[in-house]
């Protein structure tokens, strides 16, 4: 086995874990240390074991990244030592594109299908599936697939979530939990799973990638907007299309590794109510390296301390759209500024441009890939 300077702290009978500072669940957090006692991490930088309900990972060198002062320097032994311990990297995993695609129906029996269709129309919600090749799952009840799909097209994975179909809410189970006072109590769980550990793929190394990730080649002229959830970003862009909306999926997900492929791009996040400090934080350490990230206080400012947790979706389907977001037409080219009219005239224009795989060039001309082969 290798040895690394930094790794989780032994697990001891479990006085090596701790609450976790996301979800704030005790003995569920694995701190990382510094083997050589030279360097004392902060207590978020560490990973929760409740991987699919949670999902907090920060590692030593995300912390070195915004806090470089505190990144040791080696002497020559340890660096020796490193070299030949020194991790070999593995390629990223995909998810079989026949398990994708067979996924891509039985729209009927999906519950987050349901809901699209009942607030915004059949047409708006066939658009929102094809254009997130939203996928179905035996899972949960009639489950919704949100497949991580990156920019080259390859599969990440899949986030797999029960909804009610009456209410439009994600579905939880109550389980009991012990509390750091050492009392049970009940502990209410989302219902949710990945792809590649219901497949239970062998030797899987996952990279996550933005939700909507492979939608940025075709929306070059667009500006970005990142939430926090992927059902947020899916109703959103119904609400407001002219941004490309994506999701990271957590609200400690704002990092460099997760918006390396969008770094060129002007970048607004809306953080869901509470999360607005963190992502302040967290923007003017990208932007110091080199991104345009905004955060927007657009849900923030108006919400009560009763919606904490709520994100501008929920704003906007609960309460009517109350409020005007800024219009980015000026971050439009005059071609997409036509296309999006044409577009909202017409909705059987998106299907005919995804049969015929059109991309705007900049010349006023639509043209068709499948067409000059």
């Amino acid at each position: 086995m290798k040895n690394y300077r930094y790794a989780f702290a032994p697990y001891d009978g479990g006085r090596g874990r701790c609450t976790c500072p996301s979800c704030g669940k005790s003995k569920q957090f694995k701190p990382y240390i510094d083997t050589l006692g030279k360097v004392e991490f902060p207590d978020y930088v560490g990973s929760c074991e409740r991987l699919n309900s949670c999902g907090h990972h920060y590692t030593p060198n995300e912390y070195f990244q915004e806090n470089p002062s505190a990144k040791p320097q080696f002497n020559a032994s340890e660096m020796a030592k490193l070299a030949a311990n020194r991790e070999i990297i593995k390629p990223i995993s995909y998810i079989n594109e026949t398990v994708f695609k067979r996924s891509l129906c039985c729209y009927d029996k999906n519950n987050f299908v349901a809901l699209l269709v009942r607030t915004f129309g059949k047409d708006k919600a066939q658009n929102a599936i094809k254009m997130y090749q939203i996928g179905t799952s035996k899972h949960y009840q009639n489950g919704v697939v949100f497949w991580q799909i990156d920019r080259f097209q390859g599969v990440r994975t899949g986030k797999i979530m029960g909804y009610d179909i009456h209410t439009g809410k994600r579905k939880f189970f109550i389980r009991n939990e012990i509390n750091k006072e050492g009392k049970e109590v009940q502990q209410k769980n989302a219902l949710v799973n990945f792809a590649h550990i219901i497949l239970k793929l062998p030797n899987f190394n996952l990279k996550s990638c933005l939700f909507g990730e492979h939608l940025i080649n075709a929306n070059k002229g667009k500006t970005i907007a990142i939430v926090e959830s992927e059902k947020t970003a899916i109703i959103m862009s119904i609400i407001q299309p002219l941004y490309l909306w994506l999701a990271c999926g957590s609200a400690t997900n704002l990092t460099i590794n997760m918006l390396q492929n969008i770094k060129d791009r002007e970048i607004i996040g809306f953080p869901d109510v509470g999360e607005l400090r963190k992502w302040n934080a967290q923007a003017t350490f990208l932007n110091a390296n080199g991104y345009c990230l905004t955060v927007s206080d657009l849900i923030e400012k108006e919400a009560t301390p009763e919606q904490k947790g709520l994100d501008i979706a929920d704003f906007y389907v609960q309460f009517g759209q109350p409020y005007k977001m800024e219009e980015p037409e000026n971050h439009f080219t005059p071609q997409e500024k036509i296309l999006v009219k044409m577009l909202e005239n017409n909705s059987n224009l998106a299907n005919l441009m995804q049969s015929f795989n059109c991309k705007i060039i900049y010349d006023n001309s639509l043209y068709s890939n499948n067409l000059l082969k």
